[in-house]
Order: C-alpha cells, then structure tokens, then sequence
C-alpha cells in the first residue's frame, strides 16, 4: 500500500509494469506520482527492489535470473543514493550536492526484520550472520531552464547475510580418526569451504553458499522549485518517507485503519460481485433447462409430424394402389365383356380365358366345357373357379 501525504488538489497517479529493466531485477513495479496544481512541484514514489548477491559467483554481477532478481555486490543506501541522483541528473545543469541525512536508526524495526528473517529461513543449516537497514536522503540543487529547483532523493535499504552449510561427504570423514588416512583427509576438507566440526549437530560441514539478499524498500523522489522547497519538504516530503521507513507509528496505524477499511469494503464488493455470480449462474441454469425443455418439446413434434407425414402418405400410396388396381380390374373386365370371354382360375391359380358367357367350366387337359348350369363330368374333370373381378 502506498500512502501519499499531498495537499488537497494535487494529482494522483499509478502505474504499473512486469517487464524486467536492465540493471534492476523488477517483478512487479509499481510507480506513483502526485502533481501540485500549478505542476512546479511533483512526488514521484517507487515500489521496492529486490536485489540479491552471491560472493561465491562474482561473475553474475549486474545479470538477472528467471524471477528478475538482480545479481550484484551489495550497495548501501549512500552509494545507491549517489548513484541514482547522478543518473537522473546526468542532463541537468549546474548540479550541486547540498547534503545528506540519515534516518535515526530504529532498534524496534531492526528487531522486526530479524525475527522476519528467522521465520523465512527453510533450512536449519542456513545462518544468518548479519542485517542490515538504513534510511536516508540526499538533496541537490541545480539550474533547469533558468530556473533554481530542489530535488530530495531518499531510500530505505535491507539487507542479510546468508551463509548456508551443509555436511562433509561421509567417504571423506570416515577416515579421520585413521592415523595412516590424515594426510589424505586433510586434502579432502580443503576442498571444502571452512569444513570444520559443529559440536551441536555432532556433524563435520562446511559453507556451500554465501550471500547477501537485499531489498530497495522505497525510492521516493520530489522535485521544486527553491521557493516552494522548503514547505513541501516539510509538510509533503516527510510525512511519506517517515511513512514508507517505517518510523512513524501513527502514520502507520492511520494506514492500517484505511487497509482495514478498505479490505471490509473489498470484502463487501467480492460477497456482492458473487451474490451476482450465483444469481447470474441460477439464470443461466434455468434458461439452460428451459431451452433444453424446449429442444425436448420440439424433437418430440418433428417426430409426430414426420409420423404424421409418413402415415399419410402411406395412405395415400395405399389409395393409389388400390385406385390403380380397381381400375385395372374394370379395364380387364370391360375388355374380356367386350370380346365375349370369361376368366377361371385353375386350383394351381392360373388363369384361363376361356370364350363364353357360361358360369361353370370343367377342365380335363387342355380341354374345356362350359355350362350355365352345374354338371358332373367325372372324378378327372377339373372345376376351375369363375374369376372375381
């Protein structure tokens, strides 16, 4: 969180960015500036930079790794503060160092940040042999389109020294206490940074890695004109740093009350925007069931149309056929009327047209009779039967 002191009507503003700078490892940046109305004065605000240096591995000075920390000696807050006005001033003319103020040192934060960095060692076999954190501001002044200005650099830095150890190869320590092995033990521990025996872990270790990880907890910048210096340094420029060093404890419980605040109202907005949510899902679950119930209402009217349509049309080919048939069984009639014949069918189902108007035949062969009236020709006569248009 970032607290600014500016007087009523100043702007205000943030940005951030993930990209990692040359020179400075930067995971998440964070950058605010506060504007005075006449736009003389301004407040530049930058978030922390986390540096970490290795004095096994030298040569990684000034290179990042994945997580964009930086890999470099460690720098206090004076050289850091030289360093940064030099850069930021380097077009300006006639600028002039006019002093440098150190923050008191903080016994409470001091002990705060030790404690912290117990808890966040993982390993039990990783000392912490120093801390460091200062505070501290410089002041310049210098010429900018003819004008005198002010600028108050300040920065609070921490740092601590890690030294992690780890166990002496059990094929070396095996031999010590063999008289006629102590020649080549005493080759083996050399090899070893400060192999030596701890009396606590019983154990022969040696220092695997030694570093500094250290952190820019802040750069705030301010820039005035002379005549303007002095009041926004006091009532502006303070009240932040003293804030953001960590050594003034109401400023500190005002912005604990306003992180307070503002959590119960981030809490508030997040129970409201998922009161919504559910709202929005029970709508969308509802609309979703009923328009699969309109899918389902839908599916079953095609299908009793299509068997609608099936069914009638198998009516209506049904028709047509028997249309068809019975216009072919008059055509057949009118015509065996027309020429005098008349159609028996045999007891095999074949039909004989035979020409005569008589009701019965009798088949023997290849011959017929026929009578109007029924006759007993014999047991090896055949009585075909009168067809049935």
């Amino acid at each position: 969180m970032i607290i600014m002191k500016a007087p009523e009507g100043w702007v205000n503003t943030v940005t951030t960015d993930r990209k990692s700078y040359r020179g400075s490892g930067q995971p998440f940046l964070v950058q605010a500036k506060s504007l005075s109305p006449d736009k003389q004065t301004a407040l530049y605000y930058t978030s922390s930079l986390h540096y970490r240096d290795s004095h096994l591995e030298e040569h990684r000075d000034f290179s990042t790794d994945l997580y964009g920390n930086l890999y470099r000696k460690f720098m206090t807050v004076e050289n850091f503060l030289k360093g940064y006005a030099e850069l930021d001033l380097k077009d300006v003319k006639e600028r002039k160092f006019i002093r440098q103020v150190d923050w008191s040192d903080n016994a409470q934060a001091q002990e705060k940040l030790q404690k912290k960095r117990l808890e966040e060692r993982k390993d039990p076999l990783t000392a912490i042999d120093w801390v460091y954190r200062k505070g501290a501001l410089h002041e310049y002044a210098f010429l900018r389109n003819g004008y005198k200005r002010k600028r108050v650099y300040s920065a609070v830095i921490e740092g601590t020294e890690y030294a992690v150890w780890k166990e002496v190869p059990w094929t070396i320590t095996q031999h010590i206490n063999n008289p006629f092995m102590s020649d080549i033990v005493q080759r083996g521990l050399k090899l070893y940074r400060n192999a030596r025996y701890d009396q606590n872990w019983g154990k022969w270790i040696y220092t695997e890695s030694y570093y500094i990880d250290w952190t820019i907890r802040q750069i705030l910048v301010m820039d005035a004109s002379e005549e303007d210096y002095e009041f926004f340094y006091k009532n502006v420029f303070l009240p932040v740093i003293a804030y953001g060093a960590g050594y003034a404890d109401d400023l500190r419980e005002d912005a604990d009350k306003m992180q307070a605040a503002r959590n119960a109202r981030d809490r508030q907005k997040r129970e409201e925007a998922e009161r919504l949510r559910q709202q929005k899902r029970a709508k969308e679950k509802q609309q979703r069931e009923e328009a699969e119930q309109k899918r389902q209402r839908d599916r079953r009217a095609r299908e009793q149309l299509w068997q609608t349509q099936k069914e009638i049309e198998a009516i209506r080919r049904s028709s047509y056929e028997n249309t068809q048939k019975s216009q072919a069984k008059v055509r057949e009639m009118w015509s065996d009327t027309f020429r005098g014949d008349t159609r028996f069918v045999d007891k095999y189902g074949d039909e004989h047209v035979i020409h005569t108007y008589d009701n019965y035949a009798y088949k023997n062969g290849d011959t017929y009779v026929t009578s109007d009236s029924p006759l007993d020709h014999g047991w090896d006569w055949e009585e075909p039967e009168k067809k049935k248009y």
